[in-house]
């Protein structure tokens, strides 16, 4: 069963074939340099889809409705970092699988936040909204990052960077 990231993901990548950990290690090879840039450039569009279901929660003024939609928001950012991970080999980032590892960065990175801002003494309801929007603004720089090192040299990554960047801010 899908999650709801996965979903609005799979909408935005008809004709792109991925194979999230679906090979053994003697038999990996990386999907194609055709598929990376494929799914590469739907990723902003992606993020503003992402953003477009979350609006009337991120405007509702409820915290925990606001806090849910970065929840969300944070979900598609995992499993696109996920997908990419496809280029890479096998346990690149670690034994365990990938989908674990982003799961445990993320949770660890809410950790982080948590001890951060409830340190010091209460700072009211608002801070289970600046937690998930750090941890989004983290993974989003993740993200960022890893295409950057997929496609590095290629002269189509400033215009890319420039409509991700046009993507999370809105």
């Amino acid at each position: 069963m899908r999650t709801e990231a996965e979903e609005l993901i799979v909408r935005r990548m008809a004709g792109v074939e991925l194979r999230v950990e679906s090979q053994h290690d003697d038999e990996w090879a990386p999907p194609s340099e055709e598929a990376l840039r494929s799914f590469v450039s739907k990723i902003p569009e992606i993020i503003l889809e992402a953003n477009r279901l979350a609006q009337d929660d991120l405007e509702s003024g409820t915290s925990l409705a606001m806090a849910g939609a970065k929840m969300r928001i944070i979900q598609v950012v995992t499993r696109l970092l996920v997908f990419l991970a496809e280029w890479y080999p096998p346990h690149h980032f670690g034994a365990r699988p990938t989908a674990e590892f982003f799961a445990d960065l993320e949770s660890e990175r809410f950790k982080l936040y948590r001890n951060l801002w409830e340190g010091g003494g209460n700072k009211g309801t608002i801070v289970s909204v600046i937690i998930p929007q750090a941890v989004l603004e983290d993974m989003q720089s993740l993200l960022s990052t890893t295409v950057q090192s997929l496609l590095w040299g290629d002269d189509d990554i400033n215009d890319w960077q420039r409509r991700f960047e046009a993507a999370i801010s809105r």
